[in-house]
């Protein structure tokens, strides 16, 4: 494993990045402004993370990476209290979502011989 980290150099670079992209948008973005906007929509409590994912997702849809989207949405947060979610879900919704999908990935590169993860409807 240790000759193939090299290799992995995007991903450290993505990880760095993330970390980055995250404290800059958590100085800029106050949470207050992020619960205010949440209690003008109207959101319930069991939808903020749905949403959170729903974010995370779109971010890749318009090229951001998982790890980049989700930590911009972990500095941009308040705390999950605010608007009546628990830490741990929110938290997996996130942060814990995103990193495990780029980690299956990372692990088949790293180890060459591991199937695929195994998703319905795919053959």
């Amino acid at each position: 494993m240790a000759e193939k980290l090299p290799a992995h150099r995007m991903e450290m670079a993505v990880f760095s990045t993330a970390g980055f992209a995250g404290a800059v948008v958590g100085h800029f973005i106050a949470p207050k402004t992020v619960t205010a906007a949440l209690a003008w929509s109207g959101t319930p409590a069991a939808l903020v993370p749905a949403l959170a994912i729903a974010l995370v997702i779109l971010g890749g849809l318009l090229g951001l990476d998982a790890i980049v989207t989700g930590m911009i949405l972990a500095a941009a947060l308040p705390h999950p209290e605010a608007f009546g979610v628990h830490p741990v879900i929110l938290g997996s919704a996130v942060v814990l979502l995103p990193v495990s999908l780029k980690l299956a990935v990372v692990r088949r590169s790293i180890f060459p011989g591991t199937p695929a993860p195994a998703f319905p409807g795919r053959h």
